[in-house]
């Protein structure tokens, strides 16, 4: 799948088998949800949607970034396109964001047991957004703060993934021992409105391999801004509008997958 070749999915189990399954997080985002802060507040039983603003209340944990708190951002799943997909779409003012985290921390970095990332996205305008995809540490400032990640993002290149303005798509990975990161230019750009197909592939402790629609691009063994084993990891998206104007992240499917301990 994208490149990637699975060399195992859960197995049917029998009584006496002793296989033991891999760890797998699959979101087709055929269902969503989304419960704000305010509404919560005001219910009797405030168990949420699937992405909520407080913690274990719904699936995803949702950070919102507005500036000017006038709650204009929209998480749903979109009415005109088949197969599922969510919609992430920030408030209009510079430095308004979303932040979407699964709650829990369920892929951990293990020198014996690779991972496996893939998902299908698009931004609707370019130049109007700052985003990443992959696998972070938990954070309420994915884009700003985040201490441990791998994915891929836009950016400057060389010290942010925010204010990149570009459609330039950048390999990321950030060390969370040294809090040293690495962006590297997969010389793929985005296009408006375009689905763009992205995986990557953690070795161990030991490198990454990242593939855009189905293409090996980018390699990374630096030790300086490797992962650390058993850095706990989890399922993160996150935007930003790049102006005074909304930015819209959207999202076909998310793939996990690790050799189960």
């Amino acid at each position: 799948m994208n490149g990637l070749t699975l060399p195992w999915l859960p197995p049917v189990m029998g009584p006496g088998n002793t296989a033991a399954p891999a760890v797998v997080f699959f979101d087709d985002f055929i269902t969503g949800g989304f419960v704000e802060d305010a509404e919560l507040s005001n219910e009797s039983d405030p168990s949420g949607g699937k992405f909520s603003e407080v913690a274990d209340r719904g699936q995803w944990l949702v950070t919102v970034i507005d500036g000017a708190t006038d709650s204009g951002e929209i998480i749903n799943i979109s009415d005109a396109e088949p197969g599922g997909v969510l919609t992430l779409t920030t408030n209009d003012a510079d430095g308004d964001g979303i932040d979407c985290q699964l709650n829990g921390e369920a892929f951990v970095v293990n020198a014996d047991r690779d991972i496996y990332f893939a998902c299908k996205m698009k931004i609707t305008d370019v130049d109007l957004a700052d985003w990443f995809v992959g696998l972070a540490l938990t954070d309420t400032d994915v884009l700003g703060s985040t201490a441990g990640a791998v994915g891929f993002c836009s950016g400057d290149g060389s010290s942010a993934i925010v204010d990149g303005g570009s459609a330039n798509v950048y390999a990321f990975l950030e060390n969370t021992a040294f809090g040293t990161d690495s962006f590297t230019d997969t010389a793929t750009d985005l296009v408006d409105a375009t689905f763009i197909e992205l995986s990557f592939h953690v070795k161990g402790a030991s490198s990454v391999d990242y593939f855009i629609n189905g293409n090996k691009v980018v390699s990374n063994s630096d030790s300086n801004v490797m992962l650390s084993a058993a850095d706990a990891l989890t399922p993160t998206m996150a935007v930003r509008a790049q102006s005074a104007a909304v930015a819209t992240l959207e999202i076909d499917y998310i793939l996990v997958a690790q050799e189960r301990a």
